[in-house]
């Protein structure tokens, strides 16, 4: 039996109803900001909306002790940390899920289809600090556009013998 809103045959490759598990794994798997880049917590915190509470309670953790009423700086703290645990254990929750964990798969297979390494490439290329890795980075575009080849290509075609003739000895003439 399958389990609820799970598609036993779903590849990955559409999109996902829920808008949510969508934008966690989209924010999860192709988001290369340090934040997101496979930090479940940080994606659920987004993805989930739990991050705006999460602004609220640090406003007002800053706020004066008027704007704060009557809570202390020790229960918004205990706040904001059930908030982190609630999204760090549900995005580990999420994870398990055969539809998230194919839906990821699927898009870090888009995301591996030279984009990013292209991208990257380029500005190692572009900088000027560093002209040891710039000078790598120009030889490695050389050799993947087949600019400048390490090894000489050499193709020979041999035509195939059909037949052979044998040609008896041939006495010379006497005179």
């Amino acid at each position: 039996m399958a389990r609820r809103g799970h598609k036993p045959d779903y590849d990955g490759k559409t999109p996902l109803e829920d808008p949510r598990q969508e934008l966690f794994c989209e924010l999860f798997t192709t988001n290369t900001l340090p934040f997101y880049w496979g930090n479940g917590q940080n994606c659920y915190l987004s993805a989930y909306g739990h991050n705006k509470r999460l602004e609220k309670i640090e406003d007002l953790l800053t706020a004066p002790k008027k704007e704060r009423g009557r809570k202390t700086i020790h229960e918004l703290e205990r706040a904001k940390f059930n908030i982190l645990n609630i999204c760090r254990s549900s995005a580990s929750t999420l994870l398990t899920k055969p539809n998230i964990k194919a839906r990821c798969g699927a898009l870090l297979d888009q995301l591996a289809a030279h984009h990013i390494v292209d991208r990257e490439l380029l500005y190692v290329i572009h900088q000027r600090r560093d002209l040891q890795s710039k000078v790598q980075a120009i030889r490695h575009h050389d050799q993947r556009e087949a600019r400048i080849r390490e090894k000489l290509d050499l193709t020979h075609t041999f035509e195939p013998i059909l037949g052979i003739d044998f040609v008896g000895m041939v006495k010379p003439k006497t005179k």
